[in-house]
């Protein structure tokens, strides 16, 4: 009886230990797993985390790839106008050399017109003093001529008067 009952007990603690080590081998099988999903939600999680901090890095790239594009954008604007002035400024210099230039060039045409008005002014009172000249000289001869024919005419009508008076001194002879 003794036996019997010893038996039972053994075969009861045999089933146990059976039961204790199938449920150990179940929980280290679901333990397994569970590490094994805990590994993957780990993982998972980490991918997640470098995800979104590559996300946040692109996102900080994009940032100051804007920034750059930004700063660059405001250089080439300030280089354009820079430019710009730079140009406005040359034009005007430009502007200011021509004007210079028209202004010079008209000064020179105007003391050459103005020399040119002299000269011929001078050339004017030149010939009109030569008309006069001429004229004066034309009038003197004239004179000069009117008196030598006046004189000749004097001298003529003297010959003449003495001629008659020698025929009729002459002619007085005669009759005597």
């Amino acid at each position: 009886a003794k036996q019997s009952s010893i038996i039972p007990r053994t075969e009861y603690f045999r089933q146990n230990i059976l039961y204790y080590i199938e449920f150990s081998v179940v929980l280290q099988d679901e333990t397994d797993k569970l590490k094994l999903l805990q590994s993957r939600a780990d993982s998972r999680k980490r991918e997640a985390e470098a995800f979104e901090a590559n996300r946040a890095e692109i996102q900080d790239q994009a940032a100051k790839r804007r920034a750059d594009e930004a700063v660059a954008e405001q250089r080439a604007k300030e280089q354009q106008e820079a430019e710009a002035e730079e140009r406005r400024l040359e034009e005007e210099k430009k502007s200011r050399e021509v004007a210079e230039k028209l202004r010079a060039e008209t000064q020179r045409l105007e003391r050459e017109q103005a020399a040119e008005r002299i000269r011929q002014s001078e050339e004017d009172a030149r010939l009109a003093r030569e008309e006069q000249e001429r004229s004066d000289a034309e009038y003197a001869r004239k004179f000069m001529q009117e008196q030598a024919d006046a004189n000749e005419a004097k001298r003529l009508a003297q010959f003449n008067a003495d001629a008659e008076a020698a025929r009729r001194l002459a002619d007085s002879f005669d009759s005597d």
